[in-house]
């Protein structure tokens, strides 16, 4: 392709460039009540001295996919709900709810039932908040209901999310 053809056709995006809703990685959907499938659980270790302690913190991401034929909007979009050692409380909380309200009895349990989190279909609230600290504001996550368990597959191109 030519930098000539290049630059007509680029131009001509400018107005669908300006419309598009941008998001990624760490996007979220605007505050409300969503069903979402678990596409994805990924777990990992950060080794930091950001803590002040030196202890490593255990962190764990879910992928969350919108599940809403009616808003073309988010149906299909994925947003994180990331989870962290620092915050046991919240690692608690979410493994409850993802348990049917059975509270773990320990961090490996807790863990356990977090990875058997992939295929749930959730309904989850999403809302920020503002931190009485430093004054940020912050994307939160919680669920409100497990409504099933499906067979879950990687969104593709031309792969439609499953029906609700």
């Amino acid at each position: 392709m030519s930098d000539l053809l290049f630059e007509q056709a680029l131009a001509a995006c400018n107005e669908e460039f300006r419309q598009a809703e941008e998001f990624g990685d760490d996007w979220y959907p605007d505050d409300g009540t969503y069903v979402t499938v678990v596409t994805d659980v990924k777990k990992g270790v950060k080794v930091s001295d950001a803590t002040g302690s030196g202890e490593p913190t255990l962190w764990w991401r879910l992928k969350l996919r919108i599940d809403d034929t009616m808003n073309e909007r988010v149906h299909g979009k994925e947003f994180p709900m990331p989870l962290s050692s620092r915050f046991w409380g919240k690692v608690k909380n979410i493994s409850r709810a993802l348990n049917r309200g059975q509270v773990a009895i320990s961090a490996k349990e807790a863990d356990a039932i977090l990875e058997a989190a992939r295929g749930k279909v959730l309904e989850v609230n999403v809302y920020t908040t503002t931190s009485d600290k430093n004054g940020r504001q912050y994307r939160n996550v919680s669920i409100k209901n497990i409504l099933r368990v499906s067979k879950v597959e990687p969104m593709q191109e031309g792969n439609p999310a499953p029906e609700a």
